[in-house]
């Protein structure tokens, strides 16, 4: 990554992670969570990471903060499908009331602004399907800036991580990736 990074950098990662997972989609037929870290020495590093349940879920949120850190992430994308429901506000009662659930591809992206601040944005689009069933492609692309943090801006560390922690944390995930030569 540049030393500068502006939101409108930010912006078009995200919208290119959705465009991934869009091309994910297609050939996949469906979507199983990916991480995809952005780390500061331009490496891109995709991680399939499947789970069945909330506990193997944390524990994959728990590997993949170490791996932030191992892998000095300044960028983090998580790509996924899921169901989205709207929410529609009547403003003469002042009362919200649930609207319809959408089957879409959603990407949190949550990264480190220029001051080393944490940041979030969430891409969301609706999955189109063909009469079988497939999935054909998105509708409606939204991008929400700092709204819908998700999971991925609790997985991205809060602060950049110091030389310390990198070596700790590259220590701590060696055992997990074997080098070939």
């Amino acid at each position: 990554m540049s030393a500068t990074t502006t939101p409108e950098f930010w912006r078009k990662l995200l919208e290119i992670n959705l465009e991934i997972a869009v091309q994910i989609l297609k050939k996949e037929k469906g979507i199983t969570t990916q991480f995809v870290i952005h780390t500061r020495g331009n490496e891109i590093m995709p991680v399939l990471a499947p789970f069945k349940n909330d506990q193997e879920r944390a524990i994959i949120y728990d590997f993949m903060k170490v791996l932030c850190a191992a892998k000095d992430a300044v960028a983090l994308a998580v790509l996924s499908e899921a169901w989205v429901t709207t929410f529609q506000r009547n403003t003469a009662t002042h009362t919200t009331s649930e609207g319809t659930k959408t089957e879409a591809v959603v990407v949190y992206l949550a990264y480190y602004d220029d001051a080393g601040e944490k940041r979030s944005m969430t891409a969301m689009a609706e999955i189109e399907r063909d009469g079988g069933g497939d999935p054909t492609g998105v509708k409606s692309p939204q991008i929400l800036d700092e709204e819908g943090l998700g999971p991925v801006h609790d997985i991205l560390p809060d602060e950049p991580p110091t030389a310390l922690e990198i070596k700790e944390a590259e220590a701590m995930t060696s055992k997990f990736f074997h080098k070939v030569n």
